[in-house]
C-alpha cells in the first residue's frame, strides 16, 4: 500500500505553535515537594527543570498519515500525550479538531483483576462508547483479539503479547477522527502484526488522521506519508519519510558510534582456556576507526590484542558472532571443520610470545539490523580441540543499513540463480 496523502482544506486536524512541556525533577522526590510547599518564600530551589518539548510547531491535516520518530527520550510520548489530552502544555497553543483515540502504552486503561470480557467492557467505555455500544461490538472486539478461553479470566495472567492483542482490538473498535499509535505494534506475534497493520490501513483509507510512533522504520515508511523527527525535545525534521528516517538514523547511529567498548582496553573474564593466551583488548574496526555501529553491506574488522606466554603455534582462531535474538551463533569465521563442514579449516596460525594483534579481515557484512556480540575462541593444533583461551561476550555493536531505500534484506547479497526459463505456454 502506498502512503495515503491528504486533500482535505480547511483548518487542520492538529496545530502546535511553540508547545513547550516542562516537569520539575526533585532532588528528592519525596521531601523536594514537602520543602517547596513549607519553605516556599525561600529562593532554595529544590528541583531541576527537564524540558521534554521544547518550542515544537507543526499543522496536520485531516486525512493525512504522520509518522513521529526519535530517539528513546526524545519527547516523543509526551506529545502524543498533550495532545490525546492527558497532560497540559506549560507554553504555547495547541488545536485538536476531533475525536481522538490513544494506543499510549500497553495496559493503559486495562484492569488486571478483571477478565478479558470485563475490561472490553470497561476500555471501551473509557473510549467513550456507551454500555450498550460496547456490548454490540463485544463478539466483533474478541474474535479480532483472538485470545480464546482466556477472555474470561483475569488480565493478569495474559502474557504480554495477549494483553497487546486485546488492548488493540478495544481501541480498534470505535472509527476515530485522530488516530494516536505509540509503539502498540511493538508486541505481538508476526501474524497479529500483520492483522493489526491490515486494520491501520483501513483507517487509513478511510480518512482518518493518523500519527504513527514507531522504531520500526519500515513500517513508517509503509504507512506514514509525512514524518516529524525529534530530538532532546526539538522538532529537527518535518517532511519527507525518506528524509525523516535518515535523519533519525544519522541520531542513532551517532549515539552508538562511542559505546563502552570502544574507549578502550579493559578486563575480560576467561570462560576457558590454558592460561597461556590473554585478551587485552578487542573491538569492531570500520574504515580504520573503532566503531559501535557498522553499516550491512560493508566490510569491517575484528581485532584483539593478545599477550602469550610463550609462541603458539598452529592455532586456529575463531570468533563467533551472536544475535540478540537467539543464543545460537549466528555466524562463525571462518568455518572450520568439526564444527561446519560447509569450508574447510582455516589455516593454522602461530602467535608469537608477547604482545600481538589477531585481526579478522570481514568481508561485506550480509547480515540483518540489529545488536550482535562477539566471542572469541583460540583452539589447539588441528585434531585437539582444546582451547587455549574461550572469552565470551567481548564486545558487542550495531549493524544498521546505510540508506532507508536499503530497507529489506533481499538488497544485502546475491542469491544464486541455476536457471530461469519459461514452462507452458501456446
Amino acid at each position: 500500500m502506498s502512503p495515503s496523502t491528504s486533500s482535505v482544506s480547511g483548518p487542520p486536524a492538529i496545530r502546535a505553535r511553540d508547545l513547550r512541556k516542562r516537569f520539575r525533577l526533585y532532588h528528592d522526590a519525596i521531601t523536594g515537594p514537602l520543602k517547596e510547599l513549607l519553605f516556599f518564600w525561600q529562593r532554595e530551589r529544590y528541583f531541576e527543570d527537564f524540558i521534554a518539548v521544547n518550542d515544537v510547531s507543526f499543522e496536520i491535516q485531516h486525512g493525512e498519515v504522520v509518522g513521529l520518530i526519535g530517539p528513546n527520550g526524545s519527547g516523543k510520548t509526551t506529545l502524543l500525550k498533550m495532545i490525546a489530552g492527558l497532560l497540559a502544555p506549560n507554553g504555547g497553543e495547541l488545536e485538536v479538531e476531533g475525536k481522538v483515540t490513544a494506543l499510549l502504552a500497553q495496559g493503559v486503561g486495562i484492569h488486571p483483576e478483571f477478565s478479558g470480557r470485563e475490561n472490553i467492557l470497561y476500555g471501551g467505555m473509557l473510549l467513550g462508547m456507551s454500555k450498550a455500544e460496547v456490548q454490540q461490538k463485544l463478539p466483533q472486539i474478541i474474535e479480532f483479539a483472538e485470545i480464546g478461553d482466556f477472555i474470561d479470566r483475569p488480565i493478569r495472567t495474559y502474557s504480554s503479547g495477549m494483553r497487546a492483542r486485546l488492548l488493540f482490538s478495544i481501541s480498534m473498535s470505535i472509527d476515530p477522527d485522530i488516530l494516536i499509535v505509540d509503539e502498540a505494534l511493538a508486541t505481538g506475534d508476526a501474524y497479529f502484526l500483520q492483522k493489526s497493520s491490515g486494520r491501520i490501513r483501513e483507517l487509513c483509507e478511510s480518512g482518518a488522521t493518523i500519527i504513527f510512533v514507531s522504531h520500526n522504520v519500515r513500517q513508517i515508511q509503509n504507512l506514514c506519508s509525512r514524518s516529524l523527527v525529534l530530538e532532546r525535545g526539538k522538532l529537527v525534521h518535518d517532511g519527507s519519510v525518506s528524509e525523516g528516517i535518515a535523519r533519525y538514523l544519522d541520531c542513532v547511529n551517532a549515539a552508538a558510534a562511542s559505546p563502552e567498548q570502544a574507549r578502550g582496553p579493559q578486563r575480560y573474564a576467561l570462560v576457558e582456556g590454558s592460561g597461556e593466551l590473554e585478551l587485552l583488548d578487542a573491538w569492531l574496526e570500520v574504515e580504520g576507526e573503532r566503531a559501535g555501529t557498522v553499516t550491512i553491506g560493508r566490510p569491517a574488522r575484528l581485532c584483539f590484542e593478545v599477550r602469550c606466554a610463550r609462541e603458539l603455534s598452529d592455532t586456529r582462531p575463531v570468533a563467533r558472532l551472536f544475535s540478540q535474538k537467539s543464543s545460537l551463533p549466528y555466524a562463525i569465521f571462518p568455518y572450520y571443520d568439526g564444527q561446519l563442514a560447509v569450508a574447510p579449516a582455516s589455516e593454522p596460525l602461530t602467535l608469537p610470545a608477547g604482545e600481538s594483534r589477531l585481526v579478522f579481515e570481514l568481508e561485506p557484512l550480509a547480515i540483518g539490523d540489529g545488536s550482535y556480540a562477539i566471542d572469541l575462541h583460540v583452539l589447539a593444533e588441528p585434531g585437539d580441540d582444546r582451547h587455549l583461551a574461550h572469552y565470551a561476550n567481548v564486545f558487542s555493536f550495531r549493524a544498521v543499513y546505510g540508506h532507508p531505500a536499503g530497507l529489506g534484506r533481499g538488497s544485502l547479497m546475491e542469491l544464486p540463480v541455476r536457471e530461469i526459463r519459461v514452462e507452458g505456454g501456446p
